[in-house]
């Protein structure tokens, strides 16, 4: 026997997690979970809502990271399936993934949830960056570095910046001495 499963979601308004570092519960009755954290934090999602009553299958829920700080959060949907992530996890502002409560099928007697959809992580795992990009804060390097074409140190004029404050001038090599002099001058260079 086929069942087929609408999906809906709960009219229990917006679950607002705020800062904390302490693991939290899905309250069963929002289907939009808004989270922030102080630390690292996990909500968890189970089979039954706090008063002991079983998720409906077809029950979807929207849960986003609302902080811009560092902290990831843990997504942490028991019982999932067995091919799906265990946990999925959000570490950027307004990251976002969506679950729904499916229907028991085999052995599972109770259902579980299913990942419907995610944000991809902020984290970058390789690839090339093909236009400027800006840092707005320090910038830390594990392992080499290849620089392929040239690299420059601007200041706010956009002019290249010497130990000096100015443009360097002369032979290639005094310019890269003038670069290693300002590198060394900031500390970047030992």
């Amino acid at each position: 026997m086929i069942k087929n499963v609408l999906p809906f979601f709960l009219n229990g308004g917006v679950q607002d997690v705020t800062s904390g570092s302490s693991d939290v519960e899905w309250n069963g009755s929002s289907s939009f979970v808004n989270i922030s954290a102080s630390g690292a934090r996990t909500i968890s999602f189970g089979v039954a809502d706090p008063s002991g009553m079983p998720v409906r299958p077809g029950t979807m829920v929207v849960v986003m990271k609302t902080d811009d700080n560092a902290n990831a959060i843990t997504v942490d949907p028991s019982p999932d399936m067995e091919i799906a992530a265990d946990t999925f996890v959000l570490d950027v502002q307004n990251q976002t993934c969506l679950i729904m409560f499916k229907a028991p099928y085999g052995s599972n007697t109770k259902g579980e949830w299913v990942m419907l959809a995610s944000d991809t992580s902020s984290a970058f795992d390789g690839g090339t960056v093909n236009s400027a990009t800006t840092f707005a804060d320090a910038v830390g390097v594990t392992g080499n570095l290849t620089v392929t074409g040239g690299i420059g140190f601007f200041g706010s004029t956009g002019s290249p910046v010497t130990a000096a404050g100015t443009a360097p001038t002369g032979t290639a090599e005094e310019k890269v001495d003038s670069v290693i002099a300002l590198l060394t001058s900031l500390g970047l260079l030992a």
